[in-house]
């Protein structure tokens, strides 16, 4: 016998220092078990902690040995996603509310299709009635919570959370964050935000309602900082991420508005107008201007609201289903070349069907470094030219489809395009280069159609994204690129309880602590 109670946060309300879950415990002691009598209770509840009904070892008295008073483990491996998913054979079918509902799990195909959306915000938050002013549109809403901030940002950048923090639980539990390991100990919550094209849609919305980008982003920043968030590759990938939301989701908002706007494809043009602006756009016209099929990579579709995390390096067949969910790639740790990969189909409409024959990429290669490029006086920049050169002939090459790994075509038969974002340097630009560009004939790869644009600094100045956006968003990026805790940065003064950096007093207390780390600093 199986007896299944859901909502069943209720019973740990307690009256008299005692919940109903207590008294609940000792009335089904009572029920005859043993021999070929079987009884098995199982309690489900999304609005309370994982570990109120299953707290971590150490604090759950239940363990000690005993009859019928032990708690299993949580039930986790649950194989029910994506099962109602049929595969779309073109870009009009992969962005319609229906199909886009059938993908992830498999609930969503029971919302009716004028409801998914805010229904989706709602499980997000946590919170009817925040979600229902998202939703109308009627008044800036305050993001409080760092929760709340990333269960908005988790289904779309796929973020890491720490597995020991409170967090973790409560994301799964409250936010709709998949939970996939926990161990013995109860301790250790490994969790997860899986490519799930209904809540990207949702998160979409939330994000891009007034003034709620600024505060998440300013939530992710702390959560960096207090090690709630552990990314998998550096901060600089992150803010990568970050700018190619920033620009799909300017290129969406220009067209017609609807509650799976930014489900739907747009131009390769648009996307760049969108991330660098019109005028540099002027200067990917070789590779925009190359075709295939009499279509031109300036007018190929790209269709990404999220990024999926990938362990293993994509083909061309495989782009085609991220592009059918609507994601981007964030590639694997140690991926060879490149950091982000944007799928792109090369089709006249959105009815054509897409197959791998049909279908190229972007990619992208994020760095983090104060210096990049031709730096420094004439002198040194005249001394450093033929190095500079190696270099940019180097991140041009370990950005084609051989070198990464997604095509051992010999050309690539498709245009694609590679992007170099150096997003630590002062000196800031934009230049477009190709293999030929460079003088470079002695490899195959220099046959292939391939475009490689270069973007250096993080301001307005390179990325038209940040143009009509809040000023603080292009500072809270800067925040990102180097929000880790050094006690010693002047940039992490929070540590410092408001002191300025100039006060005797911090100037003390930052010899302390370069002496309690001996050689780690110069001194």
């Amino acid at each position: 016998m199986l007896l299944a109670l859901d909502e069943a946060g209720i019973l740990i309300d307690r009256k008299n220092n005692k919940g109903n879950f207590y008294h609940l415990l000792r009335a089904l002691q009572a029920i005859p078990h043993g021999g070929d009598a079987c009884f098995m209770a199982l309690f489900t509840d999304t609005l309370s902690r994982v570990s109120n009904f299953s707290p971590a070892k150490r604090h759950d008295p239940s363990t000690r040995v005993g009859d019928g008073e032990r708690l299993y483990k949580p039930f986790y491996l649950l194989d029910v996603f994506d099962c109602r998913m049929q595969r779309p054979a073109n870009i009009t079918v992969s962005s319609s509310i229906a199909q886009i509902r059938n993908m992830g799990r498999p609930l969503w195909a029971d919302v009716d299709e004028g409801a998914i959306i805010e229904f989706a915000m709602e499980k997000i938050l946590c919170d009817r009635k925040k979600a229902r002013e998202i939703y109308e549109a009627k008044r800036t809403v305050v993001i409080e919570k760092v929760t709340e901030a990333l269960a908005i940002l988790g289904p779309r950048l796929y973020l890491e959370i720490s597995s020991l923090s409170q967090q973790a639980s409560e994301l799964v539990s409250s936010h709709m964050r998949i939970l996939r390991h926990v161990d013995e100990t109860r301790e250790s919550l490994v969790t997860t935000s899986p490519s799930e094209p209904v809540l990207a849609e949702a998160a979409s919305h939330i994000m891009n309602c007034s003034g709620i980008l600024v505060q998440v982003l300013d939530h992710l920043v702390s959560s960096i900082r207090n090690h709630v968030v552990v990314n998998a590759g550096d901060q600089g990938e992150l803010v990568g991420r970050i700018l190619c939301l920033l620009a799909i989701d300017k290129a969406m908002q220009s067209k017609s508005k609807l509650w799976n706007m930014y489900s739907q494809p747009t131009t390769v043009q648009e996307f760049f107008d969108a991330l660098v602006g019109s005028e540099s756009c002027k200067k990917l016209s070789p590779i925009f201007t190359k075709q295939a099929n009499s279509i031109t990579l300036r007018n190929s579709k790209i269709r990404f609201n999220h990024f999926a995390y990938v362990e293993f390096t994509p083909t061309r067949l495989d782009l085609i289903e991220f592009f059918f969910r609507g994601a981007a790639i964030f590639c694997k740790r140690n991926q060879k070349g490149v950091d982000i990969i944007i799928p792109v189909a090369m089709v006249r409409d959105d009815d054509t069907p897409i197959t791998e024959k049909n279908m190229t990429f972007i990619d992208i290669q994020v760095r983090n470094r104060e210096a990049d490029g031709s730096t420094g006086d004439k002198d040194q920049q005249e001394e450093s030219a033929q190095s500079f050169k190696r270099q940019k002939m180097d991140n041009i090459f370990k950005q084609t489809a051989r070198y990464i790994g997604i095509d051992d075509c010999k050309p690539f038969p498709l245009p694609y395009l590679g992007i170099y974002m150096s997003l630590g340097v002062e000196s800031e630009g934009i230049e477009y280069n190709s293999t030929l560009d460079i003088g470079v004939t002695t490899r195959t790869d220099a046959k292939d159609s391939m475009g490689h644009l270069s973007i250096y600094g993080l301001s307005k100045n390179v990325y038209a994204c940040f143009n009509g956006a809040d000023d603080i968003i292009e500072s809270l990026l800067h925040k990102l690129l180097i929000s880790y805790v050094d006690p010693i940065e002047k940039e992490n003064g929070i540590l410092w309880g408001g002191h300025k950096a100039s006060d005797e007093w911090v100037r003390q207390c930052k010899v302390i602590v370069k002496n309690m780390e001996p050689l780690r600093y110069n001194q």
